[in-house]
């Protein structure tokens, strides 16, 4: 039988327009365990992140957008995955039929990052072991050869054995770019819909969390005539909720805010190693500049 002991709720306004440390007051019992609930949901949120971040650096790998651009390909190619590491300890695999120009429909293809069995340690600072599985569907006929930035482009990721600083994933992300334009004319204008579904984080004490999402996220910054792009102008926007239960067993869902309550980061806020990697926005270190969130959260027995 479940019974629901207690159902809370807690609006976390984030509105800080500069960028600034984020100072709390004292939590009462309750606030301490929303305190909880929303750290277990950063860290999930930020781990699932990653693997989002770490695929669109192997899909701007030089060998893999060679491939894309070329008439004639081979079934198969493993190349040293040097965009994650320098050493060698990780490679990229990918698979799939050859890019016919002109044609109609869909190019198929599976990228499988295998970071080994011993622990490899990437340009993120994140230690990981076993693989990354992108099954992606693009355009047959690309607007950019990373097929990340093609409109239309749809990645489904999985996990074979996967483990982020001895922390196990599971889950299935399917990943659908909705706009791209990268011009000094348009900017950077980039929109995503993400789906996490089956999230699980498993950790070497024997607890797990399970963990959601549905999320639409927009990223915009200027381009100058030369294509350079000018970070201190990127901001990224998230609407959409998460939902899960944390290590303690609690059940929670996070609901973002729409207009002028959409979570908004600035780049320009980032600082030290996080202007230096793909950003991890929602790591405590990398706070929000405006925006709001509602977080209910109660504990199933």
């Amino acid at each position: 039988m479940k019974n629901i002991l207690k159902i809370s709720s807690l609006i976390l306004l984030l509105s800080f327009w500069a960028c600034k440390e984020k100072n709390d007051p004292a939590l009462n019992p309750e606030q301490e365990q929303a305190k909880s609930v929303n750290t277990d949901s950063k860290e999930a949120d930020d781990n699932y992140q990653s693997i989002q971040d770490i695929a669109k650096k192997a899909m701007e790998s030089p060998q893999i957008q060679a491939r894309e651009a070329a008439r004639n390909n081979k079934a198969f190619d493993t190349y040293p995955f040097t965009a994650y590491n320098s050493n060698g300890c990780a490679t990229v695999t990918i698979s799939g039929a050859s890019t016919v120009p002109g044609t109609v429909g869909l190019i198929a293809r599976t990228i499988t990052l295998d970071f080994g069995t011993q622990g490899c340690v990437g340009t993120d600072g994140r230690s990981r072991k076993g693989k990354v599985i992108y099954n992606y569907m693009r355009p047959v006929t690309p607007g950019s050869f990373n097929p990340f930035d093609n409109v239309g482009t749809s990645v489904v990721v999985t996990f074979d054995n996967h483990f982020v600083n001895n922390i196990k994933l599971e889950g299935t992300t399917r990943v659908v770019c909705k706009a791209f334009s990268y011009s000094p004319n348009t900017g950077l204008v980039r929109s995503d819909s993400v789906v996490v579904t089956g999230g699980k984080l498993i950790y070497q004490d024997g607890s797990s969390q399970l963990w959601a999402c549905a999320y639409k996220r927009d990223l915009a910054g200027q381009v100058g005539n030369n294509f350079d792009l000018n970070f201190s102008s990127v901001t990224l926007k998230i609407t959409g909720n998460n939902n899960g239960k944390s290590r303690q067993n609690v059940t929670y869902n996070t609901v973002f805010g729409t207009g002028n309550d959409t979570l908004l980061w600035k780049w320009s806020c980032l600082t030290g190693i996080a202007q230096s990697i793909e950003p991890n926005v929602f790591d405590d270190t990398v706070l929000p500049v405006q925006g709001k969130a509602t977080l209910t959260w109660g504990q199933n027995n």
